[in-house]
Order: structure tokens, then C-alpha cells, then sequence
């Protein structure tokens, strides 16, 4: 188990193997009980090590993240990232606390209800996808927090047409969401996020100034937008590369639509 600055322990999946051993891919910082100061640190600052992550916390882009609900000891480290929209993506009420919280932090609260595909008969309507995108990449909501419960495949469908958004591969999505959901992939979601069809959000993307998304840069000096960095520091893949790659998706030409609504 590596160790940084000899004392908080970093993993990188909150899910584990049947052998018990972990998966890459998937974002989770624990801490150990004992915290040593770093010389110069702040009080908040060494605060900060020892509140609770929400399981399957990560940054989707700069000002989008996921996780799983978030239950009240995530919470002051929820307030420390200081969202100003959470998005919900279950349709039962908001337990009491959870508003509360939001309440006292000034926090908007939105909730686009969705059941998760379940075969045979349960599905999420495009419909309802459209409208969580139209609400999580507005920049006026964000910093955003995207959860279901464990924010793994209602999530996982949403984040993945954000990148269909930003033009990444089938495979790279695909990638991302298998890593978030394992061990229990769902075929219908990833069949879903295939078949979504983006064109209004782009429409309306373009039209408030929406898109494009920015990419989280892995040489920001280069002034190039080249490749997604996840947050262990691995670099995902090409951005342009990628695009092209999935040129038989990608919309050259926009049709009209008669009416757009927000």
C-alpha cells in the first residue's frame, strides 16, 4: 500500500477484487488516524486529511465531479470543495439532512429522477439523460457534484455522454465506465451511452457558449488541450486522436431543430 508523506494512505479504487486485492482506476483518498504537520500548514489544511471522501468521488472535468451519496461525514468535505449545485440522479425523496447541508451551504438542488437500465424493461429515457446534461454543463451550476447511490451506473450513463460531449472514443468511455461500475457492468448502459443521440444538447451547447467542454490539460504550458488526466495522474489518451478516431460519430453538420427548451 504506497504511502505519501509517510503517514495517508492513497488508493485508487474504493472497489476490490474478489482476491481483495484493488482495482485501478477509481479515485478514493482514506486516512490514517495519525496526521503529521507539515511545517507552514494551515489548521484547515491539516483539517482537511482527515474528512471522509465520498465513495466514488472524482473529477468528471474541472467544475463537474461524481460520486456516490454522499452521507453526513462526507459532508464538511463536500463543504470544502464548496459546490454550489448537487444533481441528483435518484427519483426518492432527499433525505432531510442531505437539504439541510445544502441549505446552510447555499447550495442549488437538482433532481432528475431516473430508475437505471435493468433489464427487461426498465430503461432511461433520452429524454431524461437531455435534460441532467442541460443542467450539469451549464457553467452557472457548477461546481456540480453528479451522484445516484453508488455512483456507479445512473452516474456512469450521465458522465458518459458528457464525453461523448467532448468527443471521446467509445472505448475510452467505455474504459472509464467499467472502471466506476465494476464488478457489475451493465451491457444496457453501455449500449445506451452508444445510442444516445447529442445533437440538441450540442445545439444548445453552442448556442449558450456551453461547449466546448474543457479538457483537464496534462501540459498546460503547451497551450494545447491534449489529453484528459485523471486524478491518480494517469493520462487517459489523446483527445484529438481520439476524435478522429471516432469520426463515424462525431456531428459534422447540425441540423435545425424547431424549438429548443431549457
Amino acid at each position: 500500500m504506497p504511502a505519501v508523506d509517510g503517514t495517508i494512505s492513497s488508493f485508487l479504487d474504493a472497489i476490490q477484487e474478489p482476491d481483495g486485492s484493488v482495482s485501478p482506476g477509481i479515485s478514493q483518498i482514506t486516512t490514517t488516524n495519525t496526521v503529521t504537520t507539515v511545517p507552514g500548514q494551515t489548521h484547515a489544511q491539516h483539517n482537511l486529511k482527515d474528512l471522509a471522501v465520498p465513495e466514488n468521488f472524482s473529477m468528471v472535468v474541472p467544475g463537474i465531479y461524481r460520486s456516490s451519496f454522499p452521507r453526513a461525514e462526507n459532508f464538511e468535505y463536500l463543504k470544502s470543495k464548496h459546490f454550489k449545485s448537487i444533481l441528483v440522479l435518484v427519483p426518492d425523496p432527499y433525505p432531510e439532512e442531505n437539504m439541510k447541508f445544502m441549505k446552510e451551504n447555499n447550495i442549488q438542488f437538482f433532481q432528475v429522477g431516473m430508475s437505471g437500465n435493468k433489464e427487461p424493461f426498465v430503461n432511461v429515457s433520452d429524454d431524461t439523460i437531455t435534460k441532467a446534461l442541460k443542467i450539469a454543463i451549464n457553467p452557472a451550476n457548477h461546481p456540480l457534484l453528479i451522484h445516484c447511490n453508488r455512483g456507479k451506473h445512473r452516474t456512469g450513463c450521465l458522465v458518459g455522454c458528457i464525453r461523448k460531449l467532448q468527443d471521446w472514443s467509445l472505448t475510452m468511455i467505455f474504459d472509464e465506465y467499467r472502471r466506476f461500475a465494476h464488478p457489475k457492468v451493465r451491457p444496457l448502459d453501455q449500449q445506451f451511452i452508444e445510442l444516445y443521440d447529442e445533437r440538441e444538447v450540442v445545439l444548445l451547447g453552442r448556442v449558450y457558449k456551453w461547449l466546448p467542454i474543457k479538457w483537464y490539460s496534462a501540459n498546460p504550458k503547451s497551450g494545447s488541450h491534449a489529453a484528459f488526466r485523471t486524478c491518480n495522474g494517469s493520462v487517459i489518451g489523446n483527445a484529438n486522436a481520439n476524435a478522429n478516431a471516432n469520426g463515424n460519430r462525431r456531428i459534422s453538420s447540425m441540423a435545425s431543430l424547431d424549438s429548443v427548451n431549457l
